[in-house]
């Protein structure tokens, strides 16, 4: 019986400071989460390259198929 392997890259995005830049302004923070969310994160699950398998408001661990990272930052 023959084995079928893909690679694939764990991407973890991680919020530094996120209690100092929520408490000096907690909704532009959260909205600029949000927009950062939509850019990067998004593209990716939608295009079917990877899902977003646990997140927090603060940080995102997804599952990268790893020929797709490769065209997606030539994207």
């Amino acid at each position: 019986m023959s084995e079928t392997r893909k690679l694939a890259a764990i991407l973890v995005a991680d919020v530094v400071g996120y209690s100092r830049l929520a408490e000096s302004d907690e909704e532009g923070t959260l909205a600029r989460l949000r927009e950062l969310r939509s850019d990067l994160i998004d593209p990716i699950e939608d295009t079917g390259h990877g899902r977003a398998v646990a997140e927090l408001p603060t940080w995102t661990l997804a599952l990268v198929r790893l020929g797709s990272l490769a065209l997606w930052g030539q994207a």
